[in-house]
């Protein structure tokens, strides 16, 4: 059966197997079985096969059944020797914790005891350290190190328990012999044990830094401080990475807590790294805390309420409930608080019941006035904040909540949260109240277990602003919750319409952003609307997003006639895929009111591109536009310069035009109050495309009549002449080129300079 166990790799089955023979009938099984066990780094280490408790059971069985001097039960006994330590270093801690007391003395020194019996075979002796064959030599060290340490904390507990026994000198012998054996695992002095006398090769192991920190230990609880210091040091210094180096804050702060000043408390739990004040030594701190007053205290109180356990901080509230003194009335209060917080957390538990709870609260908090330390008032407070608002009074939590916070940093986000959530009542005050709360719980806990519920919250209240905060809360609404895609949806809004007076890069990079933290939910169709906007912005025309987001709203029928940015967007979209009849259906098929605006949109969308049909698509959608009645004079003035500029792009590429359009485009450019260049330039050209070339002609020459000679719009005028001269009498334009070749023989300046060079290097030989 073993066999085959081992050769498939069941081990843990294995295991339960040898267990099982362990408790057999048979002597020689069960002698057999140990051996096995004893060897099986399963169960040494501990398996899910077997619990604590049971593992413990199956080391005591075994080392009842092999005798004392077999190598095998060595493992076992150092391993039951080590539980019996720890078990007699949790009593330690409690008595430190809870004071001096006979019973919990006597329940240390028989755990230590009993660790003291299972070591004992396994100790060195003059007589293992001569024998070279020993076979139990590479466990001598450990052994002797768990002794000095069981005999370390014997010594404490006679000289600081005082109930279990009154001799004080056999302590300090043990204390003596304690030494003797940790100098020795680090080749240390040891009569006068110090760093410098010690193997630095021996204290940079696991087992050499254990015993420099019991050696600190040790020192510390004969009175020599600075010795213990010294030791401390060494271990940090030589064994940083070392398990005993982790534990070096934590003996300083029990070191300081048995000299019971609150300054060196408070310094030792301030050097400590976050999160390792176990409970025990925070309940020690705050016993030591509530003795005194003081900012020392305080910090000191602080620190250990946050740091103690439920079942730490009970014990602790049990014993200044059981005290007479100023806090006594506030601990049992407390105590009856803490008793019914799970069903306060859970909406839960009877109203009136709560009610007294938080009278007694008040009453004890009034009744011990400043003797109560801030950071157990503000768990007083906080605890009142429950229970009136499992009573009901929702003002009177918000108070208490808000108070509690501000007295003790660690409670703030939880007591801001429950502050603002507590207090329902309407009106913009306390709107504004609310509000309040969760910025300041936003600000003092951005990554906290709060942050997204308060986010959510704010993003749901009125009153929040129209500012980056607002945009910034939007977006922690957390993905696991509901209302993310409507707040995404209402940050992407906020964002577009923040940046839609700014410049045209500036809108880019904001619709950029909208992209990016709407990505996680585009597929809802209140986000794809605004990704459609985003992504069809000039400067990103991200043509495959829109098409998705447009893909996206029409499966979830989020269209509505009249939404102005979601036509221009479609209209957008419509130009980068170039459709232009689908760009012309969009624009008849919109709302009379919104026409103008669509076609104005859709001829800023069309600028700056060369192809004929865009270029004509570009002066539809122009005319469209200036033909707006329902605009007003900006918008007829914008109108009116897109018109202009699409005419002379076309013109320029000789883009065939409707006449009928272009009679209409004339009428809109020439009613223009103060028409500029480009304009009255347009207005000509479109009467030449209309078929119009004299009026064109005439109204070219008053142009360049009235432009200095030589300037740009000079320039300009004379060329779009000579075109509308060669429209109706090529004879005369060749005249006119033959002119303005005499007057300028290299053309005239660029742009238009290069066209006449061009113009006039075609003209034939003999033209007049």
């Amino acid at each position: 059966m073993d066999a085959f166990l081992r050769r498939h790799g069941l081990l843990e089955t294995r295991l339960t197997w040898q267990v099982e023979r362990l408790r057999s009938a048979n002597p020689a099984t069960r002698a057999q079985a140990a051996r096995e066990l004893a060897e099986a780094p399963a169960l040494l280490a501990g398996t899910p096969a077997l619990s604590e408790a049971e593992r413990l059971e199956v080391l005591r069985d075994i080392v009842a059944q092999l005798p004392v001097d077999e190598p095998a039960a060595a493992r076992p006994r150092l391993e039951m020797a080590r539980r019996w330590l720890a078990d007699g270093a949790l009593h330690v801690e409690a008595m430190r914790a809870g004071g001096s007391d006979a019973a919990m003395a006597r329940a240390a020194m028989e755990a230590l005891s009993q660790a003291g019996a299972l070591l004992q075979p396994l100790r060195s002796s003059d007589a293992s350290r001569m024998d070279r064959a020993d076979p139990l030599a590479g466990m001598r060290e450990g052994a002797d190190l768990l002794d000095a340490w069981r005999r370390v904390l014997q010594a404490w507990v006679v000289l600081h328990g005082g109930g279990a026994t009154a001799d004080a000198a056999a302590a300090r012998v043990e204390l003596e012999r304690a030494i003797v054996l940790l100098s020795r695992l680090v080749d240390a002095d040891e009569r006068a044990p110090d760093p410098s006398s010690a193997s630095r090769d021996l204290l940079r192991t696991e087992l050499g830094a254990e015993a420099a920190l019991g050696l600190a230990v040790a020192l510390q609880a004969q009175g020599d401080a600075q010795a213990c210091d010294a030791w401390l040091q060494a271990v940090q210094r030589e064994a940083p990475s070392s398990a005993a180096a982790a534990r070096v804050p934590s003996w300083r702060l029990a070191h300081a807590l048995d000299d019971g000043a609150l300054p060196a408390i408070r310094g030792a739990i301030e050097r400590m790294p976050p999160r390792s004040l176990t409970s025990g030594l925070a309940r020690s701190a705050a016993r030591a805390a509530a003795r005194g007053s003081g900012p020392d205290a305080t910090a000191v109180m602080a620190a250990a309420m946050d740091a103690m356990d439920a079942p730490a901080r009970a014990s602790w509230l049990r014993q200044l409930a059981g005290q007479a003194g100023a806090l006594q009335p506030l601990a049992a209060a407390l105590e009856r608080s803490d008793e019914r917080m799970p069903a306060w957390r859970e909406r839960r538990g009877d109203a009136a019941d709560a009610g007294r709870v938080a009278s007694e609260l008040r009453q004890a908090l009034a009744q011990a006035a400043d003797a109560v330390p801030d950071p157990m008032r503000a768990d007083a407070l906080r605890a009142m904040g429950w229970s009136l608002q499992a009573a009901g009074d929702g003002a009177g939590a918000t108070e208490a909540f808000e108070r509690a916070g501000s007295l003790r940093t660690s409670l703030a986000p939880e007591c801001l949260w429950m502050a603002a959530q507590s207090d329902t009542r309407a009106g913009e005050t306390a709107v504004a109240r609310r509000v309040s709360l969760l910025r300041r719980l936003r600000e003092i806990d951005p990554v906290g277990p709060w942050e997204g519920r308060a986010a959510t919250w704010l993003s749901r209240m009125d009153g929040l602003g129209n500012d980056p905060v607002t945009v910034a809360v939007l977006l922690e609404v957390p993905a696991s919750d509901s209302f993310m895609a409507e707040a995404r949806a209402e940050a992407a809004r906020r964002i577009l319409r923040q940046a839609s007076g700014e410049s045209a890069a500036q809108q880019a990079q904001a619709a950029q952003r909208v992209l990016r933290v709407t990505d996680a939910c585009a597929a809802t169709p209140s986000v794809a609307r605004w990704r459609l906007i985003a992504a069809t912005t000039p400067g990103v025309e991200d043509r495959l997003v829109a098409e998705q987001a447009l893909q996206v709203m029409q499966s979830g029928g989020e269209f509505d006639a009249g939404d102005l940015p979601r036509l221009v967007a479609t209209l957008r979209l419509q130009v980068m895929q170039g459709s232009m009849q689908a760009v012309q259906a969009t624009l008849e098929a919109a709302p009379p009111a919104t026409r103008g605006a669509l076609a104005l949109a859709a001829a800023y969308a069309l600028a700056d591109m060369q192809a004929p049909d865009r270029l004509r698509q570009a002066v539809v959608c122009a005319v469209m536009a200036a033909s707006d009645p329902s605009g007003d004079a900006a918008f007829a003035a914008a109108a009116r310069d897109r018109l202009a500029r699409a005419m002379l792009a076309a013109a320029d590429a000789n883009v065939s035009l409707d006449a009928t359009r272009c009679a209409t485009a004339f009428e809109s450019l020439d009613r223009a109050p103060a028409p500029t260049l480009p304009g009255r330039l347009a207005a000509a050209e479109a009467l030449r495309l209309a078929g119009r070339g004299d009026e064109a002609v005439d109204r070219l020459q008053s142009i360049s009549g009235t432009q200095p000679q030589g300037s740009a719009g000079w320039m300009e005028s004379r060329w779009r002449l000579f075109q509308a001269l060669r429209d109706i009498d090529p004879t005369r334009a060749q005249a006119m080129l033959r002119q303005h070749m005499q007057l300028l023989p290299d053309g005239g300046p660029l742009p238009w300079g290069e066209r006449f060079r061009q113009a006039a290097a075609v003209l034939p030989e003999g033209t007049p």
